[in-house]
């Protein structure tokens, strides 16, 4: 969904991952550099928890859609090999 996007890459991608990273990767390992490393994780795993609990209310806001994805060509057939 366009309004979980940017919370989950700015916030889980961004933040989470490729900031902390960046920070360890530049330089010579500082306490300052290695707490605020653990702090962006940190705030990263929230935000990825976050952004899946909205994505998961608005889906769960539009039963229609799982339907659509069910039905039709897309659903499983009986004679499909798994």
């Amino acid at each position: 969904s366009k309004s979980v996007a940017p919370l989950f890459v700015g916030g889980a991608l961004l933040s989470g991952i490729a900031a902390p990273a960046a920070l360890l990767f530049s330089g010579k390992e500082t306490r300052g550099k290695s707490i605020l490393s653990s702090l962006l994780v940190l705030t990263g795993g929230l935000a990825f928890r976050f952004a899946l609990i909205k994505a998961g209310r608005i889906s769960a806001d539009d039963p229609e859609a799982y339907f659509t994805f069910a039905s039709g060509e897309s659903a499983p057939q009986p004679e499909d090999k798994v």
